[in-house]
């Protein structure tokens, strides 16, 4: 859902790896896998439990697997859990998803000439009002849901959060989320991120 809203499509589960997963010993209790598309590729998503990630040996193995699959020409990410419930973005992110409508025909150029008479950015509650329509906000979340609007999702929703126009030329990147791909060199981006961060903490 969380990569939804930031402009991927989820294809369901990724079969494939969930094979490999539980072949390597790491059933749906430990790990999942699913399929999401973005910017025309598809990419699947490993995304442990915190009990397996806080394991190491479960992780090195959901590590292994994430490079074998590569080595078959997948593309790969393993996400930790805290990345995926982080907040409030997660909460904003089930927020949007669950009330988004699709927008009516229309509606884009409305908020999308606001947005411009503004200078490039106008508050959640003003582009409700230039829709001037009870289910406002619903459809301002469908244009948010089809990539057409951005909305910072790190800072909690309210009727003062900004919007932004997409620019032109959008594509979807993992970078939005603050993920990065698995390498094909087994080298794993997370540890290596998660290295940095303790020692500028020193």
């Amino acid at each position: 859902m969380l990569a939804s809203v930031h402009g991927a499509t989820r294809l369901g589960l990724d079969q494939e790896l969930c094979l490999l997963l539980a072949r390597a010993g790491l059933g749906e209790d430990a790990v999942a896998a699913v399929r999401l598309r973005g910017a025309g590729r598809d990419y699947g998503v490993i995304l442990p439990t915190r009990r397996t990630w806080r394991h190491s040996q479960l992780r090195s193995l959901v590590h292994a697997v994430g490079v074998r699959a590569i080595a078959g020409g997948h593309r790969v990410l393993i996400v930790p859990p805290d990345d995926v419930q982080r907040e409030p973005r997660l909460a904003n992110a089930h927020h949007i998803f669950q009330r988004k409508l699709v927008p009516s025909c229309g509606d884009l150029d409305l908020v999308a000439r606001h947005i411009e008479v503004l200078g490039g950015e106008a508050s959640l509650a003003t582009c409700e009002a230039a829709l001037a329509s009870p289910l406002a906000e619903e459809r301002i979340f469908g244009l948010v849901f089809a990539g057409h609007l951005e909305i910072d999702l790190s800072i909690v929703l309210t009727d003062r959060s900004v919007v932004r126009l997409r620019q032109p030329g959008w594509t979807f990147d993992w970078a939005a989320l603050g993920w990065r791909l698995l390498r094909s060199d087994g080298d794993d981006p997370v540890a290596s991120s998660e290295a940095a961060a303790a020692s500028r903490r020193r």
